[in-house]
């Protein structure tokens, strides 16, 4: 057998390691001292320094379709951009006064791709609205301005449901509004919901069992390569959205702290020059075993 000792063997192999990632995701983890972490969903051992945020109290976080920034939102309902590499927070949107919250305490959110809106749920996980982002959040033609909240009721369908950690189902920007589902978890009975279509959401269905126990603080998210992925405390698990079951991912890193919630974003897939390096890579080293070098 002919061994390949060339520079072409390499970039084969590179491009080989770059191809099998294809399907991972980089999640970013929120934790109970407010800080954000980061680390590949196939080795959630392994995290990034923990960074400070420049605001306090925040309650989850979520990746805009439209711009691709960071936002989060603290129990107030007030939501800003954040840099994941600095910890930088700049206010987005402030619930405005005669749409507000009035008191509900915030904490879950999730950007519907079709609606450019952030679906936000309240107190007791029970109450369910829509809120409009900051304008660079939104390409999908809108009424109302920046803040105006709706208040879409509370939800109905399955008695007792305690909802945390929503997620959309195809979350690229502009996808149409068919196209897209609402996801939830149910921590009071361990089980995956499926909610109606839009815009209000608020009527839900049962799918699965998690066949797993969770606790109060459950991040859970949808990537845009379409694996879904739950994190309850440093426990983390991908999610079968037919099912609901739940499949053991590994633990996320010391060093991530005390995990309350996540947002996923696509790892980069290799470029159209990248898989073209690939190309002439793998047919210049299958010249040279040709020639028996």
């Amino acid at each position: 057998m002919h061994r390949i000792h060339s520079t072409a063997g390499v970039a084969v192999l590179a491009m080989l390691t770059t191809a099998g990632s294809a399907s991972a995701a980089q999640i970013y983890a929120l934790n109970s001292a407010n800080q954000i972490a980061s680390f590949d969903s196939e080795s959630p051992g392994t995290v990034s320094a923990p960074v400070n945020l420049s605001q306090s109290g925040f309650v989850d976080i979520d990746f805009s379709p439209a711009n691709g920034k960071l936002y989060g939102i603290t129990a107030a309902g007030v939501v800003y951009t954040i840099n994941p590499a600095t910890g930088a927070a700049v206010l987005a949107a402030s619930p405005n006064p005669s749409t507000a919250f009035n008191g509900i305490v915030i904490n879950r959110m999730d950007f519907n791709p079709a609606a450019d809106r952030m679906r936000i749920f309240g107190t007791g996980a029970t109450q369910n609205f829509r809120m409009v982002p900051d304008a660079t959040a939104i390409t999908a033609p809108q009424t109302g301005s920046p803040g105006d909240v709706t208040a879409d009721g509370n939800f109905t369908g399955v008695a007792g449901a305690v909802l945390v950690g929503s997620a959309y189902t195809n979350n690229f920007d502009g996808v149409p509004a068919a196209n897209t589902t609402l996801y939830s978890i149910d921590t009071n009975a361990d089980q995956l919901i499926i909610h109606s279509v839009g815009p209000a959401f608020n009527t839900i269905a049962a799918v699965g069992p998690l066949n797993f126990a969770v606790g109060s603080n459950v991040g859970f998210d949808i990537a845009q390569n379409g694996v879904s992925y739950l994190s309850d405390g440093n426990a983390f698990y991908s999610v079968n959205l037919a099912t609901g079951g739940l499949t053991s991912k590994g633990t996320i890193g010391a060093g991530a702290g005390s995990v309350t919630s996540l947002a996923a974003t696509a790892v980069p897939e290799p470029t159209v020059a990248g898989l073209a390096l690939f190309a002439a890579a793998g047919l210049l080293a299958r010249r040279r075993v040709a020639r028996g070098v």
